[in-house]
């Protein structure tokens, strides 16, 4: 479903920038290179217990309640919508379009006129014809490849569990996933999905499958330990990430992002939220379009003047 993102953040090489996307996309995480003491410090209020996080206090109610007004659900931006009549539509307003569809036009007048002349000439009904074909050929190609980006965009709510476990004041509870803010410790257990991107303060044999984040086909198994300055959060393997599946054992891990904060809501904000800008092969056809339609309709009033004095003449 999601799965067209996934190569983005594959770990290997890949051409055409996929890995400075994926520096761009962890560019402000820190947290999976800090040891767990100074996670305790950075998140004071959530009273961790460094050596039995499954004992940890725990954000207060009251204060999960003031982030939670603070920052929002933690919830991901919705898609855009538009229906697939508004969709196939946009697909036909392209100068390119509607110069090659002047052309067919053109074609089937000449052809219609010249019907009065015996043999009838067909070239220019088959002129028509395959303008016509091709145009409406790639218009259908652009909205179904967009049709499909939209719907694994809306299905990235599918990802998403409605409720969590997570501990607040010195309690575990079952509240509803939207409801999580950054520093609430929450509890990962086998057959269960990552409600927000968390760091792992405690695994047991903890393994989350995140292919359609990081396009990983297997499972991958987690730690609690930091890492280097130089790993980035792809390669740490101690952060939880948001719509990930746990697979096998469980964890305890403290929140630090929430809704489009996370990896997978950046991901679909790169979607849902940018402004739509022409690919170098639109910006290429728009120039060509420039550069050669003035002269050529200025060169076919020119012909067709003088053909229409000829014409007199004889």
């Amino acid at each position: 479903m999601v799965k067209i993102f996934g190569n983005v953040f594959n770990r290997k090489p890949k051409p055409g920038g996929s890995d400075e996307e994926a520096r761009n996309l962890s560019a402000s995480y820190t947290e999976h290179t800090w040891e767990i003491d100074i996670i305790k410090e950075q998140y004071a209020s959530s009273g961790i217990n460094i050596q039995h996080p499954s004992q940890s206090y725990g954000l207060s109610t009251s204060e999960a309640k003031e982030l939670l007004e603070k920052n929002g659900p933690n919830a991901l931006p919705k898609a855009k919508e538009i229906t697939n009549f508004e969709l196939l539509g946009r697909q036909f307003l392209n100068v390119l379009w509607g110069l090659l569809l002047v052309a067919a036009i053109l074609s089937l007048i000449a052809f219609i006129q010249g019907t009065s002349v015996k043999p009838i000439d067909l070239s220019g009904l088959w002129v028509a014809i395959i303008i016509t074909v091709m145009i409406f050929g790639f218009c259908f190609v652009a909205f179904y490849q967009e049709r499909k980006a939209i719907k694994a965009v809306s299905g990235f709510k599918n990802l998403l569990p409605e409720v969590s476990w997570v501990i607040r004041d010195g309690k575990e509870m079952s509240v509803s996933a939207s409801e999580l803010v950054v520093g609430d410790i929450i509890r990962i257990k086998n057959g269960t999905r990552v409600p927000a991107d968390a760091r792992i303060l405690q695994c047991s044999q903890l393994k989350l499958e995140t292919s359609a984040i990081t396009g990983e086909a297997e499972p991958i198994e987690h730690i609690k330990e930091a890492v280097p300055e130089n790993v980035n959060i792809f390669e740490a393997k101690n952060v939880g990430f948001n719509g990930s599946l746990c697979v096998d054992g469980e964890a305890y891990a403290v929140v630090i992002r929430t809704g489009a904060n996370t990896i997978i809501g950046q991901i679909a904000s790169l979607t849902t939220n940018q402004d739509e800008k022409p690919s170098r092969l639109q910006a290429q056809i728009k120039k060509f379009v420039k550069l050669l339609g003035l002269p050529a309709c200025t060169l076919g009033l020119i012909i067709f003047i003088i053909g229409g004095f000829v014409h007199k003449w004889h």
